[in-house]
């Protein structure tokens, strides 16, 4: 059996209290002690376009706003790291798209700039751009060039994806740029949508 939970008996007991809370902060490291997280996570999305139309996903896949300033949205993280008072020495920027590495698209340029100017305010940051790895060989070339560059340069960067079962097509090309990019792949997450959870759990998944 197991033990009871115990009621935290002064703490917020509804939303109304919640919003008009002066420090949410303090309310969340009250109630997560040693289990909250001993870095900064700043995700920055930059556009909806991508490569595929998968089936949970709520973005727009054709839309391409918000490509004419990725590097401006620097500032905006910038300011972030600036004002917030909880800041962590230890900073993830984790960039996603859409799909940040789409065939015959070339944004590389502006993520270079995204994280020059980031970096130039806040030299330990680190990077983690997300991929769903389904491009082809010639665009694989170019991220190898791109993340090869941004080494050289200083700029510690990194590469995440997922794992879909279900509603993604995991082609070839997947699991060739999974090993491919081994070296700096820092993790892959799973995607647990009900019918992922149903093949997992019946092994008819490929």
């Amino acid at each position: 059996m197991r033990s009871k939970i115990p009621t935290i008996k002064n703490g917020i007991k509804n939303i109304k209290k919640w919003l008009g809370a002066k420090d949410k902060e303090q309310i969340y490291r009250s109630i997560l002690g040693d289990k909250a997280p001993a870095r900064t996570e700043i995700e920055v999305s930059f556009f909806q376009k991508c490569n595929l139309k998968c089936a949970f996903c709520w973005q727009d896949h054709g839309d391409d706003t918000g490509v004419e300033d990725i590097p401006g949205k620097a500032d905006v993280v910038i300011e972030y790291i600036k004002s917030w008072k909880y800041i962590k020495d230890d900073i993830v920027v984790t960039m996603t798209g859409g799909e940040l590495f789409q065939n015959n698209v070339d944004y590389y340029e502006q993520y270079y700039e995204f994280m020059s100017a980031v970096s130039n305010f806040k030299p330990s940051v680190k990077f983690t751009l997300i991929s769903n790895l389904l491009f082809n060989e010639d665009t694989a070339q170019c991220v190898r060039k791109f993340f090869d560059r941004c080494q050289e340069d200083g700029l510690n960067v990194e590469l995440g994806t997922s794992w879909d079962v279900v509603g993604r097509p995991v082609t070839h090309h997947y699991y060739k740029n999974l090993f491919a990019f081994k070296d700096i792949l820092v993790g892959i997450t799973f995607v647990l949508t009900k019918p992922a959870i149903k093949a997992l759990l019946n092994g008819t998944y490929s």
